[in-house]
């Protein structure tokens, strides 16, 4: 076992008197990049070979020193079955249940593996790149962390009447599903010549592509592919810091949300301003129906670096419901300034507890009315 409490030295608990505080583990090949980050971070890292040894040591950890780790690492390259059942393990221990676990990868591309394992194995948080700062890593642990005790917490009062509440959970998420595969799949059938037309003036308007594919976190945190036609310039997210003090939703508060919407944004193309205006630019979010990403109605998943700021057990109640493309938020406040960022997290936070099929079908009714929004946001 390898303590790691400096940026290029391990320090061995065999030899040395160790500090178990601030621990985190990670299993997989030696990598003194990402030692030295942790180190960096305030973390002492245990780092083991395989999940064998990780058991060995979490199990020290837990009973013969009192010790919660602060999260878990997994070379995203370790054997399935091997990761599967560390995962089953892992659950039968409460105290290790609310800690973070990440996946490592040095792939740019291996969004697709993660995702696919993410769908197999809920215990899965996130990943991180093994080349991502410090300060990335330290801000998901913190994150999830929280997220973690949140999810724990609404899980027990689920569990009370747990019969009643399991069947009327399985029958309300049936009906909504296949209304929203029926109605989705529908209204792509219809307009697809219209998504033909985008698509042509998107390409006569601005160079780049056709759909802007970005990373959101919706239903349990769950990071997914979320599709739009494209209505900002090429390079719009490297020019998100020219833009910052010109964000609607800023606040002077340091443990606010952190949303970003900006009124006559520069980045924005000619059409992308009509489509904003008009939400067209929003209908190939009907694919990420179709796969189960979203559905028509639920809270709107949020770019990662939005999500990360929702740290508290309030906050984070909005992470219960299912994410959609349209919503509570949407039809009450969609494109006014004057929404503040506690009004649209408590809207989420009001639909997260007292979701329905019938307060969905109430939003569906009201959402034409508000697609055309007020301001150009």
């Amino acid at each position: 076992m390898e303590i790691f409490t400096t940026f290029n030295q391990p320090i061995y608990a065999s030899e040395h008197h160790v500090d178990f505080g601030n621990v985190v583990v990670y299993v997989g090949k030696y990598r003194p990049d990402l030692m030295a980050k942790l180190s960096a971070g305030g973390y002492q890292c245990i780092r083991v070979e395989n999940f064998f040894q990780a058991r060995e040591h979490l199990w020290f950890l837990v009973k013969e020193k009192n010790n919660i780790p602060e999260a878990i690492f997994c070379d995203i390259h370790l054997p399935v079955s091997e990761l599967r059942s560390f995962l089953h393990d892992l659950n039968t221990y409460e105290s290790l249940q609310s800690v973070p676990l990440f996946l490592l990868t040095y792939k740019k591309d291996a969004l697709k593996e993660f995702i696919f394992l993410q769908s197999r194995f809920t215990r899965i948080n996130d990943f991180i790149f093994f080349d991502s700062n410090q300060y990335v890593i330290d801000h998901k642990i913190r994150f999830y962390q929280h997220f973690n005790k949140m999810r724990i917490k609404h899980s027990v009062v689920m569990q009370r009447d747990r019969d009643l509440i399991s069947w009327k959970a399985w029958i309300d998420y049936s009906i909504k599903r296949i209304f929203d595969i029926s109605v989705a799949s529908v209204l792509l059938l219809i307009l697809f010549p219209l998504f033909l037309l985008i698509a042509i003036a998107i390409k006569l308007d601005s160079p780049g592509p056709v759909f802007y594919v970005s990373l959101r976190a919706g239903k349990r945190f769950r990071v997914f592919k979320f599709y739009k036609f494209r209505t900002m310039v090429r390079d719009a997210d490297q020019r998100l810091p020219e833009i910052e003090e010109l964000n609607q939703y800023k606040s002077e508060h340091p443990h606010s949300p952190k949303f970003i919407k900006v009124q006559n944004d520069p980045r924005v193309t000619r059409l992308g301003r009509l489509l904003r205006k008009t939400s067209l630019d929003e209908l190939p979010q009907l694919w990420n129906v179709i796969k189960g990403d979203l559905s028509l109605v639920g809270n709107r998943p949020l770019p990662l670096y939005e999500a990360v700021t929702l740290t508290t057990d309030h906050y984070s109640t909005r992470f219960i419901a299912p994410a959609g493309i349209t919503g509570l938020w949407q039809i009450t406040k969609r494109g006014k300034i004057s929404m503040s960022v506690e009004e649209r997290v408590n809207l989420d936070i009001t639909y997260a507890l007292e979701r329905n099929f019938i307060l969905d079908m109430r939003i569906l009714v009201r959402t034409p009315l508000a697609m055309v929004q007020q301001e150009n946001l």
